[in-house]
């Protein structure tokens, strides 16, 4: 995906959307099964979700060389990689 500064609202209300259902199941879970454990791959995931959606970082806009090297930002990975562990 190109780089993007802006988004449509309708961008913006889908993204809340998404969140808004995952953090309903979530609440729905029963206490016993929301360990420390499953919580963190939650929350992971749910970063994850927002970065894939709305961060599409604009080396120009932000002031860096866009180097790998001198990038405080990791290297883009396939987002299927990330959630299937």
């Amino acid at each position: 995906m190109l780089g993007r500064k802006n988004y449509t609202q309708q961008e913006i209300a889908n993204g809340r959307a998404m969140v808004e259902a995952d953090l309903r199941a979530y609440r729905s879970l029963p206490a016993p099964t929301r360990t420390p454990e499953f919580e963190a791959i939650f929350f992971n995931r749910a970063v994850l979700l927002l970065d894939y959606m709305f961060v599409h970082r604009l080396t120009g806009i932000e002031g860096k060389d866009g180097k790998p090297m001198t990038s405080p930002v990791p290297p883009p990975f396939p987002l299927s990689a990330a959630l299937s562990g």
